[in-house]
């Protein structure tokens, strides 16, 4: 657990500095070699992929078709199954790092590098591999539709679409530039958008889901109402707080937008467990937004707002998984497993 402390600590104070290129290559290679080499109990799903890699030379594979070639291709060549988390981790690493450069500020590339770790997308990845891989082409492609390359974003979500089906829903973000912010919508909307999701039945979530409505007629509801209250309207407070603090250019950024658009799936989705398979889609946009916030806006205590959640998702994460035996996402004493067989 201290050893990913550590790497919270470093991305922190690296946020505060315009470091150079090669730091940050130097930390993408890193967290991808930690998130590429991890042993086979860290994630719950991590034991599942590699058996799934090993199947593939039988032709066998009932994943997306983009998920299938590039599994057969890598193992084809040679590569472990390691070797292909790796690769997968240097991928989705190597986009969200892509999408931060765009902003030629170096700072940014720091900020965004220390939000997609605290804010939990990284650790996301042990477990979830092959849906934050798919959510990250889904970052490129929001990148080139926030500056009007309407083209290459449609073909980028149905590239992703290749390797996660779910990402499918993130043409939606498509309809964001004709809608207009402000305080009051984005009040309504968010209130409106929390109660469908607190008061729809499970049969409607099963009917939209389409290859996913097993997972919600097995799983339902949460256990909790109290808790998607509470989860849903601290989440929604604190946006409508972001919002309404970040000043006129903040507000009516393409990066904003699409912040508050996975505030409302969030919402709509709250009470099913699939959810976040949808939720993650849009997202993932707060590593970009939290950085323009953190860097553009002039508050100072809303920035120190925004370190502190940074921190805290961060060991909302870290202290329940480290407390598990077998299938943790990060405990640091099975991360390197498969050097000691």
């Amino acid at each position: 657990m201290l050893f990913y402390i550590s790497i919270l600590i470093v991305l922190l104070l690296l946020s505060f500095y315009k470091c150079s290129y090669k730091i940050f290559v130097a930390i993408v290679l890193v967290l991808s070699f930690f998130l590429g080499f991890r042993g086979e109990t860290v994630g719950a799903d991590t034991q599942r992929y590699v058996e799934y890699y090993n199947y593939m030379e039988y032709g066998l594979g009932y994943m997306e078709i983009g998920w299938n070639i590039l599994s057969v291709t890598v193992k084809h060549l040679g590569f472990s199954p390691y070797a292909f988390h790796f690769l997968i981790a240097l991928l989705t690493l190597s986009m969200i790092a892509f999408v931060l450069t765009r902003f030629h500020d170096k700072q940014i590339n720091m900020l965004g590098l220390y939000f997609t770790y605290s804010l939990g997308f990284y650790l996301l990845m042990f477990n979830g591999m092959r849906q934050l891989f798919a959510g990250a082409i889904v970052l490129v492609g929001f990148y080139f539709l926030s500056v009007n390359r309407n083209r290459i974003f449609l073909l980028t979500v149905f590239f992703a679409t290749l390797f996660h089906g779910s990402t499918i829903f993130a043409l939606a973000a498509y309809l964001l530039r004709w809608f207009k912010l402000s305080q009051l919508r984005v009040a309504i909307s968010l209130m409106v958008t929390l109660l469908i999701g607190l008061l729809a039945s499970n049969e409607f979530f099963v009917s939209v889901a389409g290859k996913y409505a097993h997972d919600i007629d097995t799983y339902g509801y949460r256990d909790s109402l109290a808790y998607a209250i509470i989860v849903g309207g601290l989440s929604n407070i604190f946006f409508y707080y972001l919002y309404v603090v970040s000043g006129s250019k903040i507000q009516d950024s393409f990066w904003m937008k699409l912040y508050f658009l996975s505030i409302l799936v969030m919402n709509a989705t709250i009470n099913i467990v699939i959810g976040p398979r949808i939720v993650y889609i849009f997202s993932i946009s707060q590593v970009v937004a939290f950085s323009l916030l953190a860097k553009h806006i002039s508050r100072q205590e809303t920035k120190i707002l925004l370190y502190l959640f940074g921190i805290i998702t961060f060991f909302r994460f870290i202290l329940p998984e480290t407390a598990k035996v077998e299938e943790s996402l990060i405990p640091y004493y099975y991360t390197f497993q498969i050097y000691l067989k």
